[in-house]
């Protein structure tokens, strides 16, 4: 290593003991259920704080939660700042998290305050504290809530697991690839409201924030008021603790060095009310530049496809990514990761459903059409992606669709476990508000999509991967012949339904002009 490599890596070092925060020693950020009463207490003691402060004091609960999203067209520094469907989801969040943390532990006057996160995901319901007492005297409990998830209703388990995004290898693709990712496409600019979010984000995320909030007005199903919710904050830390999960899981699982990314700007706020600025690089490593660590970091059963990095490997990919050693290069369709360099982009349509196609109601078929014949093709070399699209969507906040393909009509009792079950319709950010023609306030011109790469099965491939390319591991699906055409079937999936698509309350509703599963093959060379 020559000298100024050498003291390079030493400045970065001696910056990252020291952290933002300026703290030498490690923060534990623990599970909801690992805290004391005592610790719970603390918690909502802070909310109640903030709730106390002027609105317009940057550390009140109100000023906060307005920089996620607030539907005020006031002119404030920081509000309406989210980022969502695009890569700039995951850092934008930590940053979010990582002050209002701090915030925290300066309103709960204990020096010992660090955020705790709630794991959504293996059939849990959100902690008593948060539904009991249902009072406002609670500062934990809100009645803009599904009433079923403030009376104890338990998420949905596959739903709401993180499986699916961390087989994702990549942390990003290119703008409009629509090659799946774990934390989406590339953006030269912030996206408030982006239509192209990773595997986390569509699922899981997505998903928790429509079945709190439920069909109607509730807050977590609205990016514009999801933070009022206190339920939010401990949801978020547990996003943040997924991501650096996936960083453990396997060796290729890196965040992404371009400079467009790291070097991407926010503001927000610290304890003492004064405007902070970070960038994507500044918060990469937790436990280096933030000065926290979780409790434990979710595994997955299967996941573990390469050995995981140890701490020596991640802080040298961190290091030789601050010193601007790695970088991304622009080509054919925008960016390229070091990961999948020198690749072009063919795209296919396999299946489509050319018409509009309505949901609100509890079941909706639609049968689709064959466009490609899918063992054709085979000349095109490459790791190949398929994925469910649905262009030109109109929803309500908190409809959720589950979508089965092949799905027998004799079923009585559709769910997630069967071996149709492809994956979830669960939209949060995407798209635009306006009022629809019965009055009510709908989103339009959102583009949902998830990948379907390892469901060949169930859409009547069996045959497919046999010389094609396909390095997927194939889920074991229905016996369908490759000569049938896929049929697919919506489930209302939202927290007001029920077996016959009651529950009372507003119903979901969504619709989109056109439905299809596309392949994108990524191939070598020119």
């Amino acid at each position: 290593m020559n000298p100024v490599t050498f003291w390079a890596v030493i400045a970065v070092l001696v910056w990252a003991v020291v952290g933002i925060n300026g703290q030498n020693h490690l923060r534990i950020r623990k599970s909801w259920y690992s805290l004391t009463p005592g610790e719970r207490a603390t918690f909502a003691r802070g909310v109640r704080v903030m709730k106390s402060l002027p609105p317009t004091h940057p550390n009140s609960w109100y000023y906060q939660a307005n920089i996620h999203g607030t539907r005020s067209n006031a002119n404030v520094l920081g509000w309406r700042t989210c980022q969502h469907g695009s890569w700039f989801f995951f850092p934008w969040h930590r940053m979010y998290l990582y002050y209002f943390e701090r915030i925290m532990r300066k309103a709960t006057g204990d020096p010992n305050f660090n955020m705790p996160y709630w794991v959504s995901s293996g059939d849990n319901s959100i902690p008593a504290e948060f539904r009991f007492p249902a009072t406002p005297g609670n500062p934990l409990f809100t009645p803009d809530r599904c009433p079923l998830v403030n009376a104890g209703q338990h998420l949905p388990p596959v739903q709401t697991s993180y499986e699916r995004a961390y087989r994702q290898n990549l942390f990003t693709a290119p703008e409009n690839s629509s090659i799946p990712s774990f934390g989406g496409e590339m953006s030269r600019i912030p996206t408030h409201s982006g239509a192209r979010a990773g595997s986390l984000e569509l699922g899981p995320h997505n998903y928790v924030h429509d079945y709190i909030g439920g069909p109607g007005r509730g807050l977590m199903s609205d990016p514009n008021t999801a933070a009022q919710d206190p339920i939010f904050w401990v949801h978020h830390c547990n996003v943040d603790r997924i991501w650096e999960g996936w960083l453990h899981v396997n060796r290729r699982h890196q965040n992404p060095v371009d400079g467009t990314w790291g070097r991407r700007t926010f503001v927000f706020f610290d304890e003492f009310a004064k405007p902070v600025y970070l960038t994507a690089d500044q918060v990469v490593n937790t436990a280096a530049g933030l000065g926290y660590a979780y409790e434990s970091i979710p595994p997955i059963d299967g996941a573990h496809i390469g050995a995981p990095l140890n701490s020596a490997q991640r802080t040298f990919n961190e290091l030789r990514s601050q010193q601007g050693l790695i970088r991304y290069k622009r080509q054919g369709h925008g960016y390229e990761s070091g990961a999948e360099a020198s690749h072009n982009y063919h795209h296919r349509v396999l299946s489509a459903y050319h018409q509009r196609g309505v949901l609100n109601g509890y079941r909706h078929t639609f049968d689709m059409e064959h466009q490609n014949d899918p063992y054709h093709g085979h000349e095109i070399e490459g790791k190949r992606n398929r994925c469910l699209q649905l262009h030109g969507v109109t929803y309500t906040r908190g409809s959720i669709y589950d979508v089965y393909v092949n799905l027998p009509a004799d079923v009585p009792n559709p769910h997630p476990g069967l071996p149709y079950y492809v994956g979830s319709l669960a939209p949060f950010s995407q798209g635009r508000e306006r009022i629809g023609a019965n009055g009510q306030m709908e989103v339009h011109g959102a583009f949902l999509k998830f990948d379907v790469s390892r469901f060949t099965n169930h859409f009547g491939w069996r045959k497919y991967g046999q010389g094609s390319g396909y390095r997927g591991k194939r889920q074991a699906g229905p016996e369908v012949g490759p000569s049938r055409s896929p049929q697919l079937t919506m489930i209302m999936g939202s927290c007001s339904s029920s077996g016959d698509g009651g529950g009372g309350g507003p119903q979901p509703f969504m619709a989109f002009r056109e439905m299809r599963v596309q392949e994108i093959v990524r191939r070598r060379g020119p």
